[in-house]
C-alpha cells in the first residue's frame, strides 16, 4: 500500500473524506479510489499509469448497478489496483470535469449517459470511453487496456493527443459576434411544435425527459402570437404529466424522466432542478390561463420541497435515489392487495377508481399510482363537485403517505449546490407572488440567507456545494448567474436592499473571475482554479438545466432595470452578442437563451416591475373578489414621472392601458403634484414619492386573453435631465 493511503483502514479508500453521499457510497469499495484533483493526477505521471475516471452521482441507478457489477468485486479490484490510478467524480460538483470527458464520450461513441466510464493518460487526456460496462465487459475491457498501455503507449498517447484537440476546438469559437435572426425564436419553437407527441405530449419517444426551457419557449411564443396552438400543446403535455406515473401522486413532485412515451414508468429519482424547473413551467402556464390541476400539482410540490428536501438550516438538498431497499422504484409502488388491506373500503374503492389500481399492475406486478383522468373530469364524470373530490383525494394521499412512510426510505442526497438552491429560490419567490403565499417566500429568504452565510469562500465568492455543513468545492459559473438571479427576486419581494447588493457583489465577482475575454463568453470554472483540466468549458447550450450563460443574461437584465447601472446593460448587450452566432446555428440547442432575453415572460409576470433605470418600481395587484387592478408607483427621491395628463403638450404622460382596451376599464389616476422647473414658465404636473393608479378588470373578456396583456408608457426626470420615454409590456398573472 502506498504512502497515499497510510492514513485510510484497509476498508476504505480515499473517498471515505470527501463531503459526497456519492463519493462516500464508494469509500469501502475494495478499488483505491482517489477523488479528482492534482494530487491523483501527479500520481498516475510519477507511476506512469493510465486513469480510469468513474463519473455518476448518488441517486444514479445504473451507477449503482455498476457498483454492484463489478466495483465491488474483487477481481475488478486486483486489475483497477495494479494497473490503473482509479477516480470517482461526482458529476453534481464537478459538472466542468463531466463536461470534458462527456464530450469525449459523445466523440468517441455518438452517445453519452452515466455512469460515465473514461480512460485517460497520465496527462488526464482520454482515448478510450463508454457508459455502462456489465462485470464480464468491463473486465475485458480493463485487461486489454492495461495491456495496450504496456505494448503500445505511443499509439493510445497519440490517440488521446488527437482526442483532446478535437475537445478544445469544440470548445474554441470561431464566429465573430453577431446579433440575433430576427425570427429565430418563430424557428425554434416551430422545430418544437413538429417534434410534439400529439398523443402524450412532451418530445419524441421514450425515454422521455421533460425538457423544461423547451416547454417555456412554448409558452412564450403563445403570449406573442395568441392564436398559436403553442400554449394548447404545452397544456396537453403539462396535464398528461400530472395524470402520470413520472408525477408522485402521493408524496408530489416530479420523477427526473420517463422510460416509456406515456409518461407512466419513471426513472424514479427526484432531483431538485426538476422539482424547481418543472414547477416553474406550471407557475407560467397557470399565469396564462388558470387550470386548478395546475395550481395543485404546484402546491403539491413546493409542499414536498419544503418538506423533504429544504434543510433545517435553510438549503435545499440535491436529490432523492431510484433505488430503496436495494430495488429500483420499490418505495412508490402498489399493489393491489395492499391497498385493499391498508385502506378503509370507501377509500380503497376511490383509490382504485382514481388510480386505475389492477392486479397485474404497470410495473413488476405491482402499480405505479397515475391518475386514470383529471380530477376535474373525474369530478363531472362522478357528477360531484371539484371540491369535494379534492378534499377526498387529499384524504387518500394522506393515508397513502403515512402507509408509505414506514417503508424504507431512497437515500436522500443532503449536498447542497449553490446554482440548484439558486433556482428553487426563484421559483419559490415566483410561486410565492403568484398565490400571495408567504410560507413559500419564508422558505426562500431562509435558503438565500443560507447560502450567504454558509457558501461564502474566505478567498472571495462562494462555495459550490457543502454536504452536511463542509465545504467543498468552490462555485462555478452557473452558480454565481443562479444565485444572484434569485437575490432580485427576493430584493422585488422584500424590498430590502441587502438582497440587491448581495447579487451585485457576485456578479461582480463572476465578471472579473470568469469571462473568456476572447469570446465574451464566461467559463465554467474561475480562470485562475482550471489548472487540473485539460480545457475550461464553458456552459453554453442547454442540458437538463438552462446554462450559465443564458442564466447570465437573466442577470446583466434584472441588475440593470433594478439599479439604471450602464455597466449591466453593456454586459448584457456583450454577452447576447457572443451567444448570438451559437443559437443563430442551432435555435433548440440555445432555448433558454431566447427565453432569458430582454423583457421574458418571467419577467413580464413578475408583478414588480422597474422602469427609469430603477427609478420607478410599479408593483401590481390584482384583485378578482372585487374586480380591481391596483398599481403601486415608487419614484426614487429627487425624481418624478410626467402624470397621466401633463399640462405641456411636449411631455410624454403616464399612461397604462390593456389590450384590448376592454379587459381594463374605468382608470383612475391620482392627482398630479404642481413641480416647477428651471426654464418652464409654468409648473409641471407631475407624480412622485409614492402613488396609486387602479382600474376595473372586466371578467367577462378574461377568458380570451393569455393573462392581462398591458403596456405601460412614462417619462422619468429630475431637476437637471430627463431620460428618455420608455414604453413596456407585460402581463398581469390570473
Amino acid at each position: 500500500m502506498s504512502n497515499l493511503y497510510a492514513s485510510t483502514k484497509d476498508t476504505t479508500n480515499l473517498l471515505i473524506n470527501e463531503p459526497s453521499l456519492y463519493l462516500q457510497q464508494h469509500a469501502t469499495n475494495p478499488i483505491h479510489w482517489h477523488p479528482w484533483g492534482n494530487e491523483a493526477l501527479q500520481k498516475a505521471e510519477k507511476e506512469n499509469k493510465p486513469i480510469f475516471l468513474s463519473i455518476g452521482y448518488s441517486s444514479c441507478h445504473w451507477c449503482h448497478v455498476m457498483e454492484q457489477d463489478s466495483f465491488v468485486k474483487k477481481d475488478i479490484a486486483e486489475i483497477l489496483n495494479k494497473n490503473f490510478i482509479a477516480i470517482k467524480v461526482d458529476r453534481e460538483r464537478r459538472p466542468d470535469v463531466d463536461e470534458i470527458y462527456m464530450t469525449a464520450v459523445v466523440l468517441m461513441q455518438g452517445h453519452g449517459g452515466w455512469p460515465l466510464s473514461v480512460f485517460l493518460t497520465p496527462k488526464a487526456r482520454p482515448f478510450f470511453g463508454g457508459t455502462y460496462y456489465p462485470h464480464a465487459k468491463f473486465k475485458s475491457i480493463l485487461t486489454q487496456i492495461a495491456q495496450l498501455w504496456l505494448t503500445k503507449q505511443e499509439h493510445l498517447q497519440q490517440q488521446a493527443q488527437k482526442l483532446s484537440s478535437a475537445i478544445k476546438d469544440r470548445n474554441t469559437l470561431s464566429a465573430k459576434k453577431s446579433s440575433l435572426q430576427k425570427n429565430i425564436k418563430k424557428l425554434a419553437t416551430k422545430s418544437y411544435l413538429s417534434r410534439l407527441d400529439p398523443k402524450y405530449g412532451g418530445f419524441g419517444n421514450a425515454p422521455k425527459f421533460p425538457n423544461e426551457s423547451s416547454l417555456l419557449l412554448l409558452l412564450n411564443e403563445a403570449t406573442q402570437t395568441p392564436n398559436s396552438n403553442a400554449l394548447t400543446k404545452v397544456q396537453h403535455t403539462l396535464s398528461t404529466i400530472a395524470k402520470a406515473g413520472i408525477y408522485d401522486q402521493v408524496g408530489g413532485g416530479f420523477h427526473r424522466y420517463a422510460t416509456d412515451r406515456a409518461w407512466q414508468i419513471p426513472h424514479f429519482e427526484k432531483m431538485l432542478y426538476n422539482q424547481s424547473n418543472l414547477t416553474n413551467v406550471y407557475l407560467h402556464a397557470y399565469a396564462l390561463s388558470p387550470n386548478p390541476e395546475y395550481a395543485r400539482i404546484i402546491k403539491e410540490t413546493l409542499n414536498y420541497v419544503q418538506k423533504d428536501m429544504q434543510s433545517p438550516q435553510g438549503g435545499f438538498y440535491t436529490a432523492t435515489d431510484a433505488d430503496s431497499n436495494g430495488q429500483e422504484g420499490e418505495f412508490f409502488i402498489w399493489s393491489k392487495q395492499e391497498i385493499e388491506k391498508s385502506l378503509s373500503p370507501e377509500l380503497s374503492k376511490f383509490a382504485q377508481q382514481v388510480f386505475n389500481i389492477t392486479t397485474t399492475g404497470n410495473f413488476e406486478d405491482k402499480n405505479i399510482l397515475h391518475l386514470k383522468q383529471s380530477l376535474t373530469k373525474f369530478a363531472k364524470q362522478s357528477q360531484q363537485s371539484y371540491a369535494d373530490v379534492t378534499k377526498q383525494y387529499e384524504k387518500l394521499r394522506q393515508q397513502l403517505y403515512i402507509i408509505r412512510e414506514q417503508r424504507i426510505h431512497p437515500a436522500l442526497d443532503q449536498k447542497i449546490i449553490a446554482s440548484w438552491n439558486g433556482m428553487m429560490i426563484q421559483t419559490m419567490a415566483q410561486a410565492a407572488m403568484q398565490f400571495n403565499n408567504p410560507n413559500y417566500l419564508s422558505s426562500a429568504i431562509k435558503a438565500g440567507n443560507y447560502l450567504w452565510a454558509s457558501h461564502q469562500h474566505p478567498q472571495g465568492g462562494l462555495w459550490r456545494t457543502t454536504y452536511h455543513g463542509k465545504e467543498s468545492i468552490r462555485a462555478l459559473q452557473d452558480d454565481y448567474a443562479y444565485v444572484a438571479s434569485a437575490y432580485c427576486l427576493l430584493y422585488d419581494l422584500t424590498n430590502d436592499s441587502v438582497w440587491l447588493q448581495r447579487a451585485e457583489d457576485l456578479t461582480k465577482f463572476m465578471i472579473k473571475n470568469f469571462t473568456d475575454k476572447q469570446s465574451g463568453l464566461f467559463y465554467q470554472r474561475a480562470s485562475n482554479q482550471a489548472q487540473d483540466l485539460i480545457i475550461n468549458p464553458k456552459s453554453l447550450d442547454d442540458s437538463a438545466i438552462g446554462s450559465g450563460n443564458a442564466q447570465a443574461l437573466l442577470l446583466f437584465n434584472r441588475l440593470y432595470e433594478r439599479t439604471g447601472k450602464k455597466q449591466y446593460q453593456q454586459e448584457y448587450h456583450n454577452l447576447l452578442a457572443a451567444l448570438s452566432p451559437l443559437a443563430n446555428n442551432r435555435p433548440t440547442a440555445y432555448a433558454s437563451v431566447l427565453n432569458n432575453l430582454n423583457n421574458n415572460l418571467t419577467d413580464q409576470l413578475n408583478p414588480s416591475q422597474y422602469m427609469a433605470q430603477g427609478k420607478v418600481k410599479l408593483n401590481f395587484q390584482p384583485s378578482y373578489t372585487n374586480n380591481t387592478i391596483i398599481v403601486k408607483l415608487d419614484i426614487a427621491p429627487g425624481w418624478h414621472i410626467n402624470a397621466h395628463i401633463p399640462k405641456q403638450k411636449n411631455l410624454i404622460g403616464t399612461n397604462l392601458a390593456s389590450n384590448p382596451q376592454t379587459l381594463l376599464t374605468q382608470w383612475q389616476y391620482p392627482k398630479a403634484v404642481e413641480f416647477t422647473l428651471p426654464g418652464f414658465e409654468k409648473p409641471l404636473a407631475v407624480y412622485e414619492k409614492q402613488t396609486t393608479i387602479t382600474a376595473s378588470i372586466q371578467n367577462d373578456n378574461l377568458n380570451k386573453t393569455l393573462g392581462i396583456p398591458l403596456t405601460i408608457k412614462l417619462q422619468a426626470c429630475n431637476q437637471e435631465y430627463c431620460l428618455a420615454p420608455e414604453e413596456r409590456g407585460l402581463r398581469l398573472r390570473l
